[in-house]
């Protein structure tokens, strides 16, 4: 997730959206726990907290994920993501739980893994999303005219890959939100609002 500038890479628009997330709930004292597979180990925030201190300790992790430009390749990726799952089916408490997989596109290796993730934690009584936060281009300044047009055809290949990603783990059964950063938070809200009733 830290392909592209600096400061609008899908890691820094992630955390934002996790962060406002954390926030939203910690008003509403709901429970919540964040787990982020990096290259260097899972990072937990412990137990599930309610508000304040629920909120510290998901910003404590996000804080804490060190800029990773390494090139991970897709069985790494998995193998990240499988043990972030049973840190959180440790983490869990055994009752219904909402949970979002925030993730980027991959290969089929690891697509298989990420609808596999997300059916064992529906096999436990969860409800979980897949969140893909689609590539934004923005103006560049300070970039040469074919470096711009060379990083706008990169952005336009990821987001294609990125939608197909999406299209796919909808068709294995996966429930997907797969949306720009700037509607990200509310759509999630909405989800967590909506399965409150």
């Amino acid at each position: 997730m830290f392909r592209g500038p600096y400061g609008t890479t899908p890691f820094e628009h992630t955390a934002r959206v996790i962060a406002t997330i954390a926030r939203y709930l910690a008003l509403r004292g709901d429970l919540m726990a964040l787990i982020a597979y990096t290259s260097r180990g899972s990072l937990t925030s412990g137990e599930m907290a309610r508000g304040r201190i629920g909120f510290r300790r998901v910003l404590s992790v996000l804080a804490s994920i060190e800029y990773d430009v390494s090139q991970l390749g897709d069985e790494e990726r998995s193998d990240m993501l499988r043990d972030a799952l049973r840190k959180a089916v440790e983490l869990l408490p055994r009752e219904r739980n909402l949970v979002f997989l925030f993730t980027t596109a991959g290969d089929l290796i690891y697509l298989e893994t990420v609808a596999h993730v997300i059916s064992r934690l529906r096999a436990l009584g969860n409800e979980v999303y897949a969140v893909i936060p689609i590539s934004v281009v923005y103006e560049l300044r300070g970039m040469s005219s074919w470096a711009q047009a060379i990083y706008r055809v990169k952005t336009f290949e990821m987001l294609k890959k990125e939608l197909e990603f999406a299209r796919e783990l909808k068709r294995r059964g996966v429930k997907v939100v797969a949306l720009g950063p700037q509607y990200l938070p509310q759509t999630v809200i909405r989800i967590i609002e909506s399965l409150r009733a």
